[in-house]
């Protein structure tokens, strides 16, 4: 079963779906069958959706997860989190967040988080068609981006392909970035550019003559001066995850197909860390760390060994 069916199932029947760092949908109305295919369908205004980044994993959610995959529960609660990571992400690019059977979410003018209720096809007017934009928004099978069905029609796949590419093209860029940042590291004394200077050659000194005579011409000179050194370079670490093992294997392996040149690091073989190490001044470790911060959609924070 795919991970958005469990998530409209456990709203119809807890009346409520909290989702982790992201926020909660209500269910305050009663829903129906459609005649032909029997799938559920939620009236207009039957759910709302209230933001709140402070709401915490569900643990009987998790449970429901667990059960209908055949997962453990660390498994289920890291494919939660990793279908909300990716919605977050498509929102930052401004693309929607659909989930199936209750609706979408994305950023709007002002940049905040709206719902947009899922509407069925078969109860919109025509005139409502007629105006409807060209395209759909991606849609999540199995906490994978995948195409929704075999039967998709060619500019569908067309559609999604171009936007696997763009995100392809997104995490490509910061993962070059970071590893731009940790190869461009601080020079050595023996690679520290000289400015470039021009000395004026002294004439060769007159015959010893009486001093008090002898007059010797003065010409101009520039003094060497090294560029300065930036002294506090040096390798950090920015910790962009803290798990347990099941979970944090996944994620490093889902990192790492993803582009990004993280290491994983553990002291007990219990509590992992997933880090970016990173050479720079230290001057610079607050920047990196709120840069992945709002990449992730999540606080990092900085490691010096």
């Amino acid at each position: 079963m795919k991970v958005s069916d469990i998530l409209l199932n456990y709203l119809l029947k807890h009346k409520k779906l909290p989702l982790p760092a992201l926020g909660t949908f209500n269910l305050t109305g009663s829903y129906s069958l459609s005649e032909g295919d029997k799938r559920i369908i939620l009236p207009a205004g039957s759910v709302e959706f209230v933001l709140d980044p402070a709401t915490p994993e569900d643990p009987e959610l998790i449970s429901a997860i667990a059960a209908e995959t055949g997962k453990f529960k660390p498994l289920a609660s890291a494919d939660l989190e990793s279908l909300i990571l990716q919605g977050k992400q498509l929102m930052n690019i401004s693309k929607p967040f659909l989930i199936e059977g209750i609706g979408t979410l994305q950023k709007n003018h002002r940049n905040e988080i709206e719902y947009i209720p899922f509407v069925d096809d078969t109860h919109r007017q025509e005139s409502d068609l007629r105006l409807e934009e060209p395209g759909e928004a991606i849609r999540f099978d199995n906490n994978y981006l995948k195409p929704a069905s075999a039967g998709n029609s060619r500019s569908r796949n067309l559609t999604f392909a171009l936007l696997m590419l763009v995100g392809i093209g997104i995490l490509g860029s910061v993962g070059y970035y970071f590893y731009q940042q940790s190869k461009d590291a601080v020079p050595t004394l023996n690679e520290v550019p000289v400015q470039e200077e021009t000395v004026r050659q002294l004439p060769p000194p007159p015959p010893p003559t009486d001093i008090a005579k002898q007059t010797i011409p003065v010409t101009d000179s520039v003094k060497l001066t090294p560029a300065p050194l930036v002294a506090d370079s040096r390798m950090f670490y920015v910790v962009v995850e803290h798990a347990k093992k099941d979970r944090a294997l996944k994620r490093y392996a889902d990192l790492r197909e993803w582009g990004h040149k993280v290491v994983l690091v553990t002291k007990d073989s219990v509590d992992f860390k997933i880090s970016f190490p990173i050479k720079a001044p230290l001057s610079d470790t607050a920047r990196h760390r709120d840069s992945l911060t709002r990449f992730f959609g999540r606080k990092a924070w900085i490691e010096i060994q």
